[in-house]
């Protein structure tokens, strides 16, 4: 009888010790889990602050562009500016030539 108690309650404490070597492997088993989950979401974190950089890399190149665009539109427009002054200025020289000219000839004509 004493036997019998005996392997009843070794049999318990053996079941007792493989519930907690389960309960212990779930509970490491669990923490690498959240471990593995908290490495994944800097992971991502990371992924998205890298897709940002490259997002706000891109806009700058494209500002950069536009600048450029702009700074050609600008030098453009100085040139023509200045194409137009030269020009209004030999048209003016030209027509006050064409003046002086005609006033000549009508000197002319008044002193003949």
């Amino acid at each position: 009888n004493d036997n019998h108690n005996n392997n009843i309650s070794e049999r318990s404490e053996n079941e007792q010790v493989d519930r907690l070597r389960r309960s212990n492997q779930n509970i490491s088993l669990r923490a690498k889990l959240m471990s593995w989950e908290s490495i994944i979401r800097q992971g991502e974190q990371n992924y998205k602050v890298d897709h940002n950089i490259v997002h706000f890399n891109k806009n700058l190149i494209e500002n950069e562009e536009k600048f450029d665009n702009l700074d050609n539109n600008n030098n453009n427009i100085l040139q023509l500016n200045s194409k137009n002054e030269s020009e209004t200025y030999l048209s003016d020289n030209n027509n006050t030539d064409k003046i002086s000219n005609i006033n000549n000839s009508n000197n002319n004509d008044n002193n003949n």
